[in-house]
């Protein structure tokens, strides 16, 4: 059983069975939560709905001070990248560990623009601005590859 203490904005598939789910009230710590999906949730002859305090599961979990309003998962990794509407850059997220079931910030990559869309790839991360500008970055490195204008 799960009870998220402000409205998610944000929702991301971290593996066939399970989602992120993250808070974006300003001014308030932020859950960010991953949870599990019952397999009967893809089942088509499925008749009973869903009940979060039934079926749904926390995985892991974690907080962040700043609301996040775009969250992407790296495929075939345990790491997310999130941004935030009063930071530059973007966060990445490590989910989970060997040592518990904690979502904890790895590293942050600055930039000078704050993220409002976000994509990636195993070894990189593209995210627009509010300003129409786009950034490559690669994710191990966190070393700028690019960055132009669109418009």
């Amino acid at each position: 059983m799960y009870d998220l203490q402000q409205k998610a904005q944000n929702i991301e598939w971290t593996s066939k069975n399970s989602i992120l789910v993250a808070g974006c009230e300003p001014g308030c710590i932020n859950e960010i939560l991953e949870l599990s999906i019952p397999d009967n949730f893809f089942m088509s002859t499925c008749e009973q709905s869903l009940n979060k305090d039934r079926d749904f599961r926390v995985l892991n979990g974690g907080f962040s001070k700043s609301p996040i309003y775009a969250l992407s998962h790296v495929q075939d990794t345990r790491l997310v990248i999130s941004s935030t509407s009063d930071t530059t850059g973007v966060t990445v997220w490590q989910i989970g560990s060997e040592d518990g079931d904690m979502i904890v910030p790895k590293t942050v990559i600055n930039s000078e623009m704050i993220a409002s869309a976000l994509a990636t790839d195993r070894n990189l991360i593209a995210f627009l601005s509010r300003s129409d500008s786009l950034q490559i970055t690669d994710l191990p490195t966190a070393k700028l590859l690019h960055q132009c204008e669109l418009f």
